[in-house]
């Protein structure tokens, strides 16, 4: 027998052990199938590893499995933890804001200002 006769051989018993035909026996295959790879899908799974928390990521994980969420409810989820905890700004983002302001502030005009704009000057420049 070739593989694709053996394959249809064993089709056929299982359909006859399980007293169903062989459409539902191969659909009940591809169900053990997926369960056996994991207990997410992959688009769930690379929703939650873009958290960035390990305890935040590790709980999520253990609520997505157990109350099976969708991707909408992880994505809501994420999209909360995120509002509680915002992430601080980048070192980058907050030089631009210090220089914006420091651009729009008198320091120009008050000398107390330009002294203290002086020392810290003073600081970054080795």
């Amino acid at each position: 027998m070739n593989p694709i006769e053996e394959t249809e051989g064993i089709l056929q018993l299982l359909s006859l052990r399980l007293n169903q035909d062989t459409d539902n026996v191969v659909s009940l295959l591809y169900r053990m199938q997926n369960e056996a790879k994991g207990e997410i899908e992959y688009t769930k799974a690379t929703a939650i590893a873009r958290v960035k928390d390990l305890a935040q990521r590790t709980a999520l994980l253990e609520e997505t499995i157990a109350d099976s969420l969708s991707l909408t409810q992880i994505n809501e989820r994420i999209k909360a933890s995120r509002q509680v905890n915002p992430e601080p700004p980048s070192l980058k983002n907050r030089y631009k804001e210090a220089s914006s302001q420091l651009q729009k502030a008198k320091v120009w005009e008050n000398p107390k200002k330009q002294k203290a704009l002086e020392k810290l000057l003073a600081q970054i420049e080795f």
